[in-house]
Parts: structure tokens; sequence; C-alpha cells
């Protein structure tokens, strides 16, 4: 392959992609497909991590994984198995019942 035949291939592989594609934030792989051409295939990004509600901590014991993986894992690995698993840490838990205890203590004093 001469220069322009190779500049003509890259101009190709570029600049000829839908608009959704032309940030460079997308990961680019050059692939030869059968045909023998060579294109550009779209790593995907990774899915952020689950929060907590509360303090934005990583929650453990969540899989990070795309909706349609998702659907595929058992409950166990998509949720923790206490009340507001998957939604609270254990700590922000722990303040919420501690919280929700005391404030029901404060109202069956006044009654």
């Amino acid at each position: 392959m001469n220069k322009e035949n190779v500049f003509k291939l890259f101009f190709l592989i570029i600049y000829n992609m839908e608009p959704r594609f032309r940030s460079r934030s997308q990961k680019r792989i050059k692939t030869k497909i059968p045909g023998g051409n060579i294109v550009l295939h779209f790593r995907k990004r990774k899915i952020s991590t689950a929060k907590c509600a509360i303090c934005k901590n990583k929650l453990a014991g969540i899989a990070r994984a795309r909706q349609k993986k998702l659907k595929k894992l058992p409950k166990t690995k998509k949720t923790v198995s206490r009340i507001y698993g998957g939604y609270l840490c254990p700590k922000c838990l722990k303040h919420k019942i501690k919280q929700d205890y005391f404030n029901l203590s404060d109202i069956t004093k006044d009654v």
C-alpha cells in the first residue's frame, strides 16, 4: 500500500462514522473483518458502581454490569440480603435505624 491509499483508508475509518461516536471519549479499536477491510469498533464504557443514597460511597456486594447482563445474574449478585440492601451502606442504615427508633420513642413519651 502506498501513502495515498493508507491516508484514504485512515480518512474513511475516522471520518465516516455516526455523530454519536465522534467524541474522543469512545475507545476505538481497529478490526479486520473477513472481507479484508479494516473497520472501527468501539469499546463500551464501564458502568459506574452502585452508590449509597446518603453518603455516596460504593456499595459492596453489588455487581457492576450493564442492564442486559444484570438481568441474567442471580438475585444474590444484584442485591444484599438486608433491609435497604443495595440502596444504603451498612453505616448509613445503622444511623437511620437509630434515628427512627429515637424519633419513635419521643412520640410515644408524649402520648
